[in-house]
């Protein structure tokens, strides 16, 4: 028996908050140090309080980073390809509807063209899965979500086009593609 369902986590690389844990968390170690060794404590003391700020700045930039955005839920019913698009865990955003016998193929894609010695797809952020039905012969992004952009991992690719693959075997896949994705 075939799964029938299967959810995929966005995994973003945050460079924003990551950069803002390390300077506020390297700025509270040093305010920290010169307030122990140099100055009395006092209740007014304005160099604390900043340490202290830069302390909370860190920490919410660890559960920033620490939070998934969104995540994907895909499943069969009754012949049709449903993605529901969740925010957090308990925001359902977006519900969409592909009739699973329609899809014909599948390719991943670029966001933008290749360089030069580009690395395929191992160490690439920017790709989306496309697909084409019996009724559209350009592709069409299979995962969409209006006004918002996200990221899945090369990997959580290759899951999905395997899922679908198995859930109707009709799909085609380039063959430069085949090797990597399928298996």
């Amino acid at each position: 028996m075939h799964a029938t369902k299967i959810r995929i986590d966005e995994e973003n690389i945050r460079l924003f908050w990551g950069l803002l844990i390390v300077l506020s968390l390297s700025s509270a170690i040093y305010l920290t140090g010169d307030i122990i060794w140099a100055q009395p404590l006092g209740a007014g003391n304005m160099q604390l309080i900043l340490c202290l700020i830069f302390f909370v700045l860190s920490f919410y930039g660890i559960i920033q980073i620490s939070r998934p955005l969104y995540h994907f839920n895909l499943l069969v019913d009754q012949r049709f390809l449903c993605i529901q698009i969740w925010k957090d865990e308990d925001t359902l955003l977006d519900t969409q509807k592909i009739p699973l016998d329609d899809i014909t193929a599948l390719r991943i894609s670029p966001y933008s063209p290749r360089k030069a010695n580009e690395a395929l797809f191992d160490f690439s952020t920017n790709y989306h899965l496309l697909y084409r039905t019996v009724s559209r012969p350009n592709y069409l992004p299979l995962i969409t979500l209006e006004g918002q952009s996200f990221t899945l991992k090369v990997e959580d690719i290759r899951k999905i086009m395997n899922f679908l693959c198995t859930q109707n075997p009709h799909i085609t896949i380039p063959k430069d593609q085949t090797g990597y994705f399928l298996g």
